[in-house]
Formats: structure tokens, C-alpha cells, sequence
């Protein structure tokens, strides 16, 4: 591991061994604001809900037209998306998380989103994307705002029986919430997690925002393609850390450019990138930050050969049932090599090509298990130099044992 000054001014977190601590959330204006909305949305339904209807909304009901309002907001994207040519990537409505990984859709229950849905998809190209996705994110708030006004023409106009049911009040309770989601979301708003209509502001007033969030997708594009890190166009992975705005687009920039970096052995460029994810640690959501410190983890083992920091870093990752089994056993190997257990890192070697085979034919796969045996390679080669030490200083040991018995 370098000990010089000049590393520890260059990477002081990333030598540390700490990951920042996240910044406290502003859970009371949520609570404040969720509130709000929960009074206001009983007050509209008395004042405008049928007098004659069955019975009064219960709290289940609220949650239930959040949920609905927030799926079809999230649906709202992908439609669009899917219209535009864009492909799933993953959803997110509360803690409910559904992702397409390694080809198979993954269902997992999520803590700390951050947001009440997420809805993401990848692009194939980006020729005319800017319009696409000026289409994609405004579809969204659309969606909300179609549906809300609907709910209550079809109780009201197409099926005037329903006014007497319980339907009517839960439709006109739907129809607020949808309408403030859809308003709401339009507010351009966050850096971390930004909203629909930042994105939409984003998209209209700043070509460099605008030209890093195309490329970072682009990127993504590429990988999905399987084309390596290694391979990635230079110019996109210049452009996805061209600004520094402590944003989220800024954090999946410069991952993405620590991943190229860590592709081609540049371990002063991939510490670059990596640092800069781990100033930007407080602002990242929890999935973020155990990437960035498992990364770290790595990073240490494999090119600082520090066993020590990296199990200082991996042991701050707080969920490590979320993560990718492939990172998992890439990080335990890396952590092998730099305890000199070769016999070790070349059977977990073994077990992630077991892995990789087992993954769906999908254009990813080969040359992923084409670098993977590459890595093996690197491992074998690092077992036989650290052999030739090992015997070299059996060597040293026994003519200095012979110098000393003939002196003696």
C-alpha cells in the first residue's frame, strides 16, 4: 500500500479506511408534509365525497390511492419508454422493488429508497434520445394528472350509480392524491434524487447536465450489449464527470468511470473516481453507499494489497444479503490474493465462472466470462511471483544458517 504523502492528499478517505456518515434526512418536513396531505385529502373527501355513501374512508384507503397513484405515475414512464424504444431496467412503488439482472427479474423488498417509486429503463441509442426522454420523464406526471381527472368523470359522468357507493369517495380521494403526485412531481426539485420536472428543466436549459445523464445511459447501453468497461468511448466517460454538482447523475458518472479505470489495471485514475464516490457517500441513498464501500474493499485488496483497510471497508457494508453475488465473490477473492491465500482465491475463481455460466444467454454473458477467466489468469500469475519470493527467501534463510554455523 503507498504510505506517501502525496497518496494520502490524493485519496484521504479511500486511506482512511471511514465511510463519510450519511446525511441526516429531513424526516420531519416528510412527516409534515405526508401529514398535509393526509388532512387534506380527508377534507376534500367530505366536502366533495357522495353524503350517502356506505362508509367513510379509512386510513387503508389512503394508502391504497397513494399506491395506485404512485404505480400508475411509474407506468406512466415506462409506457412512454417502452413507445420512444427504451428497454425495462427496474421499478420501484414503496418498498416493493422488481429489476431485470443478468436477464432474470429479481423481486426484492427495499428500505431507504428515498423516493415513493423509481422507474428505470435503458436506451439503445442516442440519436434523438433528448427528445425521448423529454417524453419519457414528462409521461409520468401525465399519467397522474389523466388518471385523477378521470376517476372522477366516470363516477360522476359514465356511471352516475356508482355516487351512492363507496367507489365515489374513494375515487374522489384517488383523484387529489393523483392530481397533487402529478403536480407535485413537476416542482423541479433535489439534487440526489431528482424530480420529474428538474429532470424536465435539466433536459431544456443545461446541454452539459444533459449530455452526462445521455452518455451515463449510453453507457450502460454499452455494457448491457456487452461491450467491456475497457472498450467504453472515451469521450462519454469524459463527458459523465465533465460537472461536479454533488448530484446523483454525478455519483453513477464517476462510478462508471472507476469501473473503466479498475478494467485497465489504472489504479491512479479508478482512485480518482472512487474518492470523489466517497466525498459524495453522505448524499447516496443505502444501496449506493455499500456499493462505494464494497468497491473500496477491492480496490485495497486487489491493488494496494492492504488486507487490513479492505476488511476495514467491507465491514461497513450494512447489506450484504442485497448484494450481487458476483461482486461478492470478486470482492472475497480480491481479499484472498491480498492475504497471499492463492489456493483460496483461485477456488473462488472457480466458483464465480460456475456462476457466470449458469447466468441467461444474453449478449453480457461472453465477454463477461471472457474477462473473468482474463482475471483468473492475473490470480494464477500472482500465485507462481509470490512462490518465486517465497522460495527466494528460503533460499537467504539457509545460506545465512550455513554463514553462521562456519563462523561459529
Amino acid at each position: 500500500m503507498p504510505d506517501s504523502e502525496e497518496s494520502i492528499l490524493i485519496t484521504p478517505i479511500l486511506d482512511s479506511g471511514v465511510l463519510p456518515p450519511p446525511r441526516p434526512r429531513k424526516r420531519i418536513l416528510g412527516l409534515i408534509v405526508g401529514f398535509g396531505i393526509g388532512i387534506f385529502f380527508v377534507f376534500i373527501v367530505d366536502k366533495f365525497g357522495s353524503a350517502k355513501s356506505q362508509s367513510g374512508l379509512t386510513l387503508l384507503d389512503y394508502f391504497i390511492s397513494v399506491g395506485l397513484a404512485v404505480t400508475i405515475h411509474e407506468f406512466g414512464h415506462l409506457t412512454a419508454g417502452w413507445l420512444v424504444g427504451f428497454h425495462f431496467s427496474h421499478i420501484s412503488v414503496g418498498p416493493l422493488s422488481i429489476k431485470l439482472q443478468y436477464g432474470r427479474l429479481k423481486v426484492r423488498i427495499l428500505r431507504g429508497l428515498g423516493a415513493l417509486g423509481y422507474a428505470g429503463m435503458h436506451i439503445e441509442t442516442v440519436k434523438g434520445v433528448r427528445r425521448s426522454l423529454l417524453l419519457y420523464t414528462a409521461a409520468g406526471p401525465a399519467a397522474n394528472l389523466i388518471s385523477g381527472m378521470l376517476a372522477v368523470l366516470l363516477v360522476n359522468s359514465a356511471f352516475p350509480s356508482l355516487r351512492t357507493t363507496w367507489v365515489a369517495p374513494f375515487a374522489t380521494g384517488f383523484s387529489v392524491l393523483s392530481l397533487l403526485i402529478g403536480l407535485m412531481s413537476l416542482v423541479p426539485y433535489g439534487k440526489t434524487l431528482r424530480s420529474d420536472g428538474a429532470r424536465i428543466w435539466m433536459l431544456l436549459n443545461s446541454p452539459d447536465r444533459t449530455r452526462r445523464w445521455i452518455t451515463a445511459a449510453a453507457l450502460a447501453s454499452q455494457q448491457r450489449r456487452g461491450v467491456l468497461p475497457r472498450n467504453w468511448k472515451r469521450t462519454w466517460l469524459k463527458a459523465v464527470c465533465s460537472v461536479r454538482d454533488a448530484s446523483v447523475d454525478e455519483i453513477s458518472g464517476n462510478v462508471l468511470a472507476y469501473i473503466a479505470a479498475s478494467d485497465v489495471d489504472d489504479a491512479p485514475t479508478a482512485a480518482t473516481h472512487l474518492e470523489r464516490c466517497l466525498e459524495l457517500a453522505p448524499l447516496s441513498p443505502p444501496a449506493s453507499r455499500d456499493f462505494v464501500a464494497r468497491e473500496a474493499s477491492y480496490f485495497c485488496a486487489w491493488f494496494r494489497s492492504d488486507a487490513t483497510l479492505a476488511e476495514r471497508w467491507i465491514s461497513q457494508v450494512k447489506r450484504s444479503k442485497l448484494t450481487v453475488p458476483l461482486l461478492q465473490i470478486r470482492t472475497n477473492i480480491a481479499l484472498d490474493c491480498a492475504r497471499h491465500r492463492f489456493d483460496d482465491a483461485i477456488s473462488g475463481w472457480q466458483k464465480g465462472t460456475d456462476f457466470i455460466e449458469r447466468l441467461p444467454l444474453t449478449p453480457i454473458q461472453g465477454p463477461l466470462l471472457e474477462s473473468w477467466r482474463e482475471w483468473g489468469d492475473q490470480i494464477r500469475d500472482r500465485k507462481r511471483r509470490q512462490e518465486v519470493v517465497a522460495g527466494s527467501s528460503d533460499i537467504r534463510l539457509i545460506g545465512s544458517g550455513g554463514c553462521s554455523s562456519n563462523e561459529s
